[in-house]
């Protein structure tokens, strides 16, 4: 089951990027990955509290543009 989920955020992923998608919808398909994953049981309730800190962490850093400017240029 867990090789399904991965194989198919990589063919997600790589729609996505055939498409050039704004960054905002990286963001939100990374959520739904873990999410997907942590639902499906193939990662931990620790794993996942980890994974969605440093998402939302990243995505408002890079995802709000005057926060990205001020803090990474």
């Amino acid at each position: 089951m867990t090789l399904l989920i991965v194989l198919l955020a990589l063919l997600a992923a790589w729609i996505l990027a055939f498409i050039g998608v704004p960054l905002v919808v990286w963001t939100l398909g990374a959520a739904a990955l873990a999410a997907t994953l942590w639902l499906a049981g193939s990662i931990g309730q620790t794993s996942f509290t980890i994974v969605a800190g440093v998402i939302a962490v990243l995505g408002l850093l890079l995802n709000i543009l005057p926060l990205r400017r001020a803090l990474l240029t």
